[in-house]
C-alpha cells in the first residue's frame, strides 16, 4: 500500500508542474507576448530618406472637392520652394491656375507609405473657386535650382504630378455624364515609397 502511494505520488509529480515551473511559463508567456507587441509597434524598419539630388513630391488631402473647399497640397521637395500649375484636362487642356515660390518641406518617407500614407504636413491650401468647372485636374510641380557651384549654369528641373476631382456644386443638373476613375485600384497596385 505504501509502495503504491508512492508510485502515485511520482507520477503526479510528472503530470502536474510545480508552482516555479507554471510560473516561469507563465513569465515566458507574457515576455513573448510582450515582443511580438513591441514588434508590431516598431517594425524596426526606418523612414526611407528622400531621394538624392534635385526632387519634388506631393498629393492633395482628399481626392475631389467641390467648389469653394479649401484644397490642401502635401508637397515635398529638396528645395524650399516650387512652382504649381493646375490645368483642367476634359475636351480641351485649360489652364485654371498658376503660381511659383509656393512652400514646400523636404521630409521623410515613412516606410509605410504606400499603404498608410506619407503623413506630410501641409505646405499650402486654396479655395476652389466657385467658376471652376467639374472635371478631372492635374497639378504639375516643378522644382529648379541654380545647377549647383557655378550659377546659372547646368540649371536642373525635376517635375511631377498629381490629381483631383473637382465635384459639382449641384450633381446631376446640368449633365448627366459622370467620370469614375479608379482610386482605389491606383492605391492597391501602387509602389510608391518603395513597396
Amino acid at each position: 500500500m505504501i509502495q503504491l502511494e508512492l508510485q502515485v505520488l511520482k507520477m503526479s509529480a510528472r503530470t502536474s508542474p510545480s508552482p516555479i515551473t507554471i510560473e516561469l511559463n507563465w513569465i515566458r508567456h507574457v515576455l513573448s507576448v510582450a515582443v511580438l507587441l513591441i514588434g508590431e509597434c516598431a517594425t524596426g524598419i526606418a523612414d526611407q530618406q528622400p531621394p538624392a539630388g534635385l526632387f519634388v513630391e506631393g498629393y492633395t488631402s482628399q481626392l475631389s472637392y467641390a467648389p469653394g473647399e479649401e484644397i490642401a497640397f502635401h508637397l515635398c521637395s529638396s528645395v524650399p520652394h516650387v512652382s504649381i500649375t493646375i490645368d483642367r484636362v476634359g475636351a480641351e487642356r485649360q489652364r485654371v491656375f498658376e503660381k511659383k515660390d509656393v512652400p514646400a518641406q523636404l521630409s521623410p518617407i515613412p516606410d509605410r507609405a504606400s499603404s498608410h500614407g506619407c503623413q506630410w504636413p501641409v505646405t499650402f491650401q486654396m479655395p476652389i473657386p466657385q467658376d471652376w468647372s467639374s472635371g478631372y485636374y492635374e497639378v504639375s510641380l516643378t522644382a529648379n535650382d541654380s545647377g549647383g557651384g557655378f550659377v546659372h549654369r547646368n540649371r536642373r528641373t525635376a517635375a511631377s504630378s498629381l490629381f483631383f476631382v473637382v465635384r459639382s456644386a449641384t450633381p446631376g443638373e446640368q449633365t448627366k455624364v459622370l467620370l469614375q476613375l479608379s482610386t482605389n485600384t491606383y492605391n492597391a497596385y501602387t509602389n510608391w515609397g518603395g513597396h
